[in-house]
């Protein structure tokens, strides 16, 4: 199983004017190929008087699937630049589209290629390229009395996140790490004397 991968943290938008013409760039975190066709959709309907709608995806973990688009302008302008954006930032699960209203001036191929590279580029770096890295989640049933130390511990650690906390008879710290679960738990336990209670929960990807 794919041990890390990057993506992007958040959907973004950006606009850029190019001798008249507009480029508006929507840059997705996507999950599937399914996803992205529907975001792609998305797009179309709301700009559907737009001129072009070219984009490119890249998603899957251990089998990548990469597609991209002109939409009508000369081949190898659009589509492919934007890929190559982000292959470059080695992303995956994005999707990026680059709606196009024509200004009345041709750019020409080399300036279709620069256009299109830049729109996608700034809406990738205000997405927030990030690391995924394959993570375990799991819980810390401790006294209460053992609480501050233990998150002290979470916090300082730059390893673990508490995703929240339960408070009954005990508190339950419900956590995610990319550290080696027994070695969190082995640390825990050392902490409190060996009174607390560790159980891995299963493993997610987390944005680190």
């Amino acid at each position: 199983m794919l041990r890390e991968y990057y993506s992007v943290k958040k959907d973004s938008a950006c606009e850029l004017v190019i001798q008249k013409s507009r480029f508006i760039c929507d840059c997705f975190k996507v999950e599937s190929e399914k996803d992205a066709l529907e975001r792609l959709a998305s797009v179309k309907k709301k700009y559907s008087d737009a001129t072009h709608h070219c984009y490119a995806y890249s998603v899957g973990l251990d089998v990548v699937y990469k597609r991209h688009s002109d939409d009508g302008e000369p081949s190898g302008t659009a589509g492919m630049p934007i890929l190559s954006v982000i292959e470059h930032n080695e992303l995956r699960g994005v999707l990026a589209v680059v709606t196009r209203y024509f200004g009345g001036v041709k750019l020409g191929a080399g300036g279709l290629v620069r256009a299109y590279s830049k729109a996608c580029s700034e809406a990738v770096a205000a997405a927030e390229k990030v690391k995924m890295a394959l993570s375990s989640t799991g819980t810390i049933t401790i006294e209460y009395g053992w609480f501050n130390p233990v998150e002290r511990f979470i916090k300082q650690s730059g390893e673990a996140v508490i995703l929240n906390s339960d408070y009954g008879e005990n508190i339950t710290i419900n956590i995610v790490t990319c550290s080696e679960w027994c070695e969190l738990e082995k640390s825990v336990l050392n902490i409190c004397s060996g009174s607390a209670v560790c159980e891995k929960n299963g493993e997610i990807y987390y944005a680190w």
